[in-house]
């Protein structure tokens, strides 16, 4: 009996060390449960209309659809064909509302490494589109 109580402490003090960083998921603000399905797909769409050289700064809004926002976090800011590459992940993680990708997805699968793109809930977006639309505006 001691020696399974042993075992079994030494298993779980043995998993304390090894937490894992959070790579790509399809995780959000409490907000994301309200905007509805699709949401990732029609970001993703936005996303794809904007130039490979446009740029994006940290925390920008790139593009928003029901008050969910696509916006780099934890970089230095990225360009257009660095947010469609990363929404395709998004997307082809299985995300339908929010989501986030490590900026450099697959290697590492950190997103505390570089930073990521994030799909997530905002308080004021710029409406349903690609922000840098100069067409944009919230319907």
């Amino acid at each position: 009996m001691h020696s399974n109580t042993a075992i079994t402490i030494l298993i779980a003090l043995t998993g304390i060390g090894s937490v894992s960083a959070k790579g790509i998921n399809c995780e959000g603000a409490a907000g994301c449960s309200f905007a509805g399905q699709g949401i990732a797909k029609q970001l993703q769409s936005y996303i794809n209309s904007a130039s490979d050289g446009t740029w994006f700064n940290n925390g920008q809004q790139i593009a928003c659809s029901n008050g969910i926002c696509a916006f780099f976090q934890g970089t230095g800011g990225g360009w257009g064909s660095d947010a469609k590459r990363l929404a395709a992940d998004i997307v082809g993680h299985g995300c339908n509302v929010c989501g986030s990708v490590p900026f450099y997805y697959p290697n590492p699968n950190d997103i505390s490494t570089y930073g990521e793109l994030t799909f997530n809930a905002v308080g004021v977006d710029c409406g349903r589109c690609l922000c840098s639309d100069p067409n944009c505006s919230d319907p």
